[in-house]
């Protein structure tokens, strides 16, 4: 029936299109899961108050079916702030990822897309909890056109209900966070809101919380936030109390640093003053610093980092020996869980960036050898990373991992992902060598490369009905 209806559709018959989508609308109520994505799509080819309605009776399964929620958000059109609002004001989906991806949507069209957005949004729902959850949705797209949540509501009128909501939850979010007595998650969630407001607001705060006294967890969010910030004077001050910073700290703030220009060259030069170890940098990390965007990043980071190319047929053959070796399967579980699974599944365990290692689980030992240690010399296409430099300074690296004709999304290791926005690409360019770094010798014996063969060859390979 579905189909049909689509037919019409796709022949353009205008005096039958009023007809097609009262039918669709009645649909929504009892459609099988099997044809509810084909009524998303369908739905598509309309706007208006009805379709919003059809669309989020829809949105209620969309969090169990991601082809479902993939049709209704190619389907919202002209719509998405009208249901980005109807979307939060049902109970059932206004806590859903769907009605969070609809807002970071909203939110990087426009201010006033955005600043409508948040006023319907919250007056459906002014408890705090919601206040803060579609703050801080819309707020993350905004973000990705450079606009702070107070910008945001500076653009509404100065005696709007709902701006004075906004700055007063802001206000309370400094607050929780500064308050070592709050529940650790609400200190973690305000850090988060924080994010979202602009250095001027929240830099003293997040700076306070990255001493040793602060729990690890709040630490992290604290260090990752203010690089978030993309503001120097902040990123300065990670540096300055490098020594107070946890292990997970540290990886995250090098992750972060490395992400704008200024935040390499500052990490360059703590590496030269000897706050940052080079032991501390992963070998991604350093290969990302080594083929920079900036020439002058990318000379000292070769210095600094040994960067001298090697020559990797002569690492293989020196590895050769370990094919003679008896790999076992459980020591190269734990290699995997140390070093390998921050890119790489097997099975269910890992981020899936690189390829799964069930899936090269039936190449010959020789080839997998290869494929650790000279991983560029057969790469896939697919998971040749690229650099994305912004007109802001900022430098995003990592595989195509999605595209539209209004951003690009990147995905790195442990598979984080950053959004960039289409109109403030400076540059995208492919770095022609896998995500996966050279140099894996350094971390691995010749004994833990026959372990993790033995591993990948125990994988069982997924099974077909």
């Amino acid at each position: 029936r579905v189909r049909e209806h689509a037919i019409v559709l796709s022949e353009g018959l205008q005096d039958q299109r009023d007809a097609v989508l009262a039918k669709l609308v009645t649909m929504t109520g009892d459609a099988d899961v099997r044809v509810q994505w084909q009524l998303a799509f369908s739905l598509g080819e309309f706007n208006g108050p009805s379709v919003v309605k059809a669309l989020g009776q829809l949105a209620r399964q969309a969090d169990k079916d991601a082809d479902l929620r993939l049709a209704i958000l190619t389907s919202v059109g002209k719509t998405l702030t009208e249901f980005g609002v109807a979307l939060l004001s049902d109970p059932a989906t206004m806590n859903s990822s769907l009605a969070r991806d609809v807002a970071r949507m909203v939110g990087s069209t426009s201010n006033e897309e955005a600043s409508k957005l948040l006023q319907q949004g919250i007056a459906a729902s002014p408890d705090s909890e919601q206040v803060t959850a579609v703050a801080m949705a819309v707020g993350e797209g905004t973000m990705r056109r450079g606009v702070t949540l107070i910008q945001l509501a500076e653009t509404m009128p100065v005696d709007s209900d709902i701006r004075k909501l906004i700055n007063a939850r802001l206000q309370v979010a400094r607050n929780v966070a500064r308050q070592s007595e709050a529940h650790l998650q609400a200190r973690i969630r305000s850090v988060a809101l924080l994010g979202l407001t602009g250095p001027a607001f929240s830099a003293e705060t997040l700076s306070g919380l990255l001493s040793p006294q602060s729990p690890p967890e709040l630490q992290q969010a604290a260090v990752k936030t203010l690089l978030s910030l993309a503001h120097k004077p902040a990123q300065e001050q990670v540096l300055a109390q490098w020594k107070g910073l946890g292990p997970a700290a540290r990886k995250d703030a090098i992750d972060g640093l490395t992400q704008s220009r200024v935040g390499a060259a500052l990490l360059l030069a703590g590496l030269v003053e000897g706050t940052v170890k080079t032991g501390e940098i992963d070998r991604d990390k350093q290969q990302l610093l080594m083929n920079y965007p900036q020439a002058e990043i990318r000379d000292q980071a070769r210095k600094l980092l040994g960067g001298a190319a090697s020559n990797r047929r002569e690492v293989v053959a020196k590895y050769q020996p370990a094919l003679e070796l008896t790999g076992d399967a459980t020591r190269g579980q734990a290699v995997h869980a140390k070093i390998c699974m921050q890119c790489h599944r097997a099975g269910t365990t890992g981020h899936a960036v690189g390829p799964d290692l069930v899936s090269v689980q039936n190449k010959s030992p020789d080839d997998l050898l290869v494929a650790i240690l000279d991983p560029n010399r057969e790469a896939q296409p697919v998971f040749v990373s690229y650099t994305a430099s912004t007109d802001d300074g900022k430098v995003y690296t990592g595989i195509i991992a999605a595209e539209t004709a209004a951003s690009v999304t990147l995905r790195r290791a442990e598979a984080k992902e950053d959004v960039v926005l289409r109109n403030q690409l400076e540059e995208l360019v492919s770095n022609g060598v896998s995500l996966m770094p050279e140099g894996m010798e350094k971390d691995l014996t010749p004994q833990q490369v026959a372990d993790v063969i033995a591993y990948i060859k125990s994988l069982s390979p997924p099974t077909t009905k």
